[in-house]
């Protein structure tokens, strides 16, 4: 076991120092705090020692820099060797002792692994589905979930992290906006934190329906969509690109079930974290959002999402056709259905 989990974690780190100049100088010491509070067991809220943060940031640079030429190293279960990126095969063997590995490319190429104990599992004909607790092995920074073809990652304590992240970021002003609204939902509004937790816990769902979600539409849309995506690895179309798939996939479960539950902390949390591109593709989602967190109804951001589907999916097939028809020369034809995409 302790075997195993070094040989993830050796293969998360020659990841983080692969694509350590991916982000700014801001996000990537963000990143670095967040990966010492794990790397610690530090919980969310619970003050630290800034000089040790210090001395370990400067011990994990000079530990990355000496990974810059490595590459990842095979994962050994059993006596048998298997490629690092082969999941499937590498959780075969895991399941019986209740842990579950994730292995896929994030954005910008970033090679994402993860090593945890399993909390939950769903198994259906569309996908099958893996819910990690505690982590045992991860990266500097860690998405939430992830889909592979059919199977889907949820990663609880990431996804606790990234919306404590949030709170953390609202802390700075406390403006009055949407994840003052969601958090506000919650108890006593004098005690922010405290609802921060229960936030973290009652939207695991909506990030579950988002990688359903992913799985559907990845079905609508066939290889030629990894494909394309591939081809635009670290453009910034690339960005633009899962932004189109975002809202596709959250148009086919998250947002319908949103608006006919009409979960005021949900829609409220949703929203919070609706911004970039994804809002700049679609402003009529986000300007329905503010007539319902008016007061007002929800008719207008009902109509909205019944539009979407539509559109997100046939602004998606537009950008594979694009890629189909001119391979690598695909950029400047993307553009232009990006360009005409907003709705």
């Amino acid at each position: 076991m302790r075997d195993l989990v070094c040989s993830v974690q050796r293969n998360c780190d020659i990841s983080d120092a692969h694509h350590a100049g991916d982000a700014t100088m801001c996000i990537y010491l963000m990143r670095m705090r967040e990966h010492y509070k794990w790397h610690k067991g530090i919980p969310n809220g619970e003050s630290f020692d800034h000089n040790s943060l210090g001395e370990w940031l400067q011990k994990r640079e000079t530990y990355l820099s000496s990974l810059e030429n490595s590459h990842h190293s095979s994962i050994t279960l059993g006596g048998m060797k298997y490629d690092p990126f082969d999941h499937v095969e590498i959780n075969q063997q895991l399941s019986k002792q209740g842990l579950v590995y994730c292995a896929g490319y994030g954005r910008g190429g970033k090679p994402v692994f993860c090593l945890g104990e399993i909390v939950g599992t769903e198994h259906t004909d569309d996908y099958e589905m893996y819910v990690i607790g505690r982590e045992l092995a991860r990266e500097m920074s860690a998405p939430p979930a992830m889909s592979l073809g059919k199977t889907i990652y949820i990663r609880q304590d990431a996804f606790t992290r990234w919306v404590w992240g949030m709170f953390e970021e609202w802390s700075w002003h406390k403006p009055h906006n949407a994840f003052y609204r969601a958090i506000a939902s919650f108890g006593d509004k004098r005690d922010p934190r405290e609802a921060t937790h229960t936030l973290a816990a009652s939207e695991i769902e909506n990030l579950i329906l988002h990688e359903i979600g992913e799985v559907v539409a990845g079905n609508l849309l066939g290889d030629g969509w990894s494909e394309m995506l591939h081809c635009l690895t670290n453009t910034p179309l690339e960005g633009s690109a899962r932004a189109v798939r975002d809202n596709l996939a959250d148009n086919i479960t998250v947002l319908p079930a949103l608006v006919s539950n009409g979960t005021t902390s949900s829609l409220h949390f949703y929203f919070a974290g609706f911004h970039s591109l994804r809002s700049e593709l679609y402003p009529t989602l986000k300007e329905a959002y503010g007539i319902w967190a008016e007061g007002q109804t929800l008719a207008p951001l009902k109509a909205v999402v019944r539009r979407g589907q539509e559109h997100w999916l046939k602004t998606a097939q537009e950008l594979v056709s694009c890629y189909e028809e001119h391979g690598a020369d695909c950029e400047s034809y993307i553009q232009t259905v990006i360009d005409r995409s907003s709705l």
